[in-house]
């Protein structure tokens, strides 16, 4: 029998339920649940305000259902002064503008993160990546 997690009082979740709520957001996300991602997801941002992941799941959950405007300014709005430094946030912010036609945008971000000095060699090759892919 699996031992209970007992949960620090501030904390009604454990990691292991972060994840598991994580996953079911972006499945519904990936079947254009957009309702039910973004409750998931706005749940997990109060659950976890600094982290990048809730802010994510939104975003992907509305460009899934065809609003990548809508993704772009919530990102633009929410994630980037709650996560002002976060690659991966800046990145899927590039993504939602390239698909919202806002090409200029997408590729000055996706230059800058390139151009860092703070940033993993993976998150560099995403930027250049995109960067080098065509705009469709």
């Amino acid at each position: 029998m699996k031992k209970p997690v007992s949960n620090p009082v501030n904390e009604p979740l454990d990691s292991d339920e972060i994840r598991l709520l994580t996953s079911i957001g972006f499945i519904a996300a990936s079947i254009g649940a957009l309702r039910h991602a973004t409750e998931i997801f706005e749940a997990l941002r109060l659950l976890r305000p600094g982290a990048p992941f809730p802010y994510i799941g939104v975003a992907v959950a509305l460009m899934n259902a065809g609003r990548p405007a809508d993704a772009a300014q919530f990102l633009q709005r929410h994630a980037t002064p709650a996560c002002p430094t976060d690659v991966t946030l800046q990145t899927f912010l590039a993504l939602a503008h390239r698909q919202s036609g806002e090409n200029h945008r997408s590729e000055k971000l996706l230059s800058e993160i390139v151009q860092r000095t703070d940033v993993a060699p993976a998150e560099q090759r995403l930027a250049n990546t995109l960067l080098a892919s065509p705009v469709r």
